[in-house]
């Protein structure tokens, strides 16, 4: 469960970069209006919650440090992209609900 093949990290960072991308625009094009004050919270919890499910599909399951360091990445992939397609004015609360993300990822995935 905690050992990561090699064709299970290729899955996993495959399925961190193109989650990334797609969640951080589904971000940045229609939870933006929802990416200040409170509401950051539930867009961090749902970064969080989506990338745990997206990477227990990709790899069949596993935990572990390593699985913990591809949902940070594909949280933080998330946030750059928030950044280019909705403005850096978004770039504090988006860091709050990637930071929440990753906080709920971990406890997730380890």
């Amino acid at each position: 469960m905690y050992v990561l093949s090699g064709q299970n990290m290729l899955r996993a960072g495959l399925a961190s970069v193109v989650g990334g991308v797609v969640m951080g625009l589904l971000w940045a094009l229609i939870l933006l209006p929802f990416t200040r004050g409170f509401f950051a919270l539930i867009v961090g919890v749902a970064l969080g919650y989506g990338f745990t499910r997206l990477l227990e599909f990709a790899t069949g399951g596993k935990r572990g440090p390593g699985m913990v360091g591809f949902a940070i990445g594909g949280i933080v992939l998330a946030w750059v992209v928030l950044i280019l397609f909705g403005g850096q004015h978004f770039a504090l609360w988006g860091l709050v609900a990637a930071g929440i993300g990753v906080w709920f990822a971990y406890q997730n995935l380890r």
